[in-house]
């Protein structure tokens, strides 16, 4: 027979591994399709990360609905965003991708959102800026490339996409800041299209072109284009760039970097976005999605809401420094 103590202390138990328990499960479920709107088109870094997600969490059962996976291109994400926002009140809120192009559309004016107008649900991965030149290119290296600019910093161009103010256009303003020359000096032609600049650079009618990797690396393998540096905070640990030094071996203090990241509404329930957190979480720690994103040389982030929110802003305040560094912005 158990003494009254006894039973106390089971009981005591038993309600703790029950809050243990209830703890450990969502208090919501999606029970229907949920929409996963990408805010770019078919073949874009949006449209590949968006449809693998969607495919690793389906084979692994992660989540008890299927994602639908639905692109809404235009508006440098707008399209996508505006439709985001007025799906307020739906069961299953869809959820949205969305990139840095986003903060840096904020910051120079031509979109109307930010991050901070939805609910962020994880920060996945960065892309990186590597900066190539032709194979017979007289610049030997990034300390070359600087040690020219500090010289003339009209005698090197640079060639890169899509618009002006984005993520290559800041990685070149970072390299004239360390080459401590006014970047306004600089050569900086805009293309409608990574390939298309790195096309001019091949053909010698621009020295450098400024981009991710998908562009660049069939030539580098092909004898045909050298890295000179890559812009992350250490090189890649495999694959053809994992002999790139990165900025910083070279003497310059420059990281650039693209960020992907999902959101959903705004006023999305708070059960609805801290499951999705968590599916995230549990999505990057896969094994396929560890080879997907070393594939295409991404940087794994996974960071949640509150972690994801603070390195935004900070990159947010750091895009805003280059792009009045570059006149395309006025100071607070």
């Amino acid at each position: 027979m158990k003494t009254p103590c006894q039973k106390v202390l089971l009981m005591v138990t038993a309600a703790v591994l029950s809050c243990e328990v209830s703890a450990a499960e969502p208090s919501w479920r999606p029970s229907e399709p949920v929409e996963l709107v990408v805010a770019a088109g078919p073949g874009s870094v949006h449209d590949r990360f968006a449809r693998m997600s969607a495919r690793i969490l389906d084979e692994n059962k992660l989540v008890p609905a299927p994602l639908s996976v639905v692109n809404k291109a235009g508006g440098g994400g707008t399209i996508a965003l505006t439709y985001l926002g007025k799906s307020v009140g739906s069961r299953s809120a869809p959820i949205a991708t969305a990139s840095g192009s986003l903060l840096t559309g904020h910051i120079l004016g031509s979109t109307k959102y930010n991050y901070t107008d939805f609910a962020l649900l994880s920060v996945l991965f960065s892309d990186y800026n590597v900066f190539s030149v032709r194979a017979d290119s007289a610049i030997s290296s990034g300390k070359d490339l600087i040690a020219r600019l500090k010289a003339d910093p009209t005698s090197v161009s640079f060639a890169f996409a899509i618009s002006a103010g984005n993520y290559n256009h800041i990685a070149i303003a970072r390299v004239a800041k360390a080459a401590q020359v006014d970047v306004k000096q600089l050569r900086a032609v805009v293309h409608d299209g990574g390939g298309k600049a790195t096309v001019a650079v091949l053909g010698g009618h621009i020295d450098v072109v400024v981009g991710g990797p998908g562009n660049i690396l069939g030539h580098v393998q092909a004898g045909k284009m050298r890295t000179l540096a890559v812009s992350a905070p250490q090189r890649y640990e495999a694959g053809p760039l994992a002999t790139t030094p990165t900025w910083r071996e070279q003497g310059a203090d420059v990281v650039g970097e693209l960020q992907y990241y999902l959101v959903g509404p705004k006023d999305m329930q708070q059960a609805q976005a801290q499951y999705w957190e968590q599916v995230f979480s549990d999505l990057v720690k896969r094994p396929e999605w560890k080879e997907f994103a070393k594939k295409n040389h991404w940087a794994t982030l996974g960071l949640n809401a509150a972690k994801g929110a603070e390195y935004l802003k900070a990159q947010y305040d750091a895009y805003r420094e280059s792009l009045v560094a570059l006149e395309l912005a006025r100071k607070e």
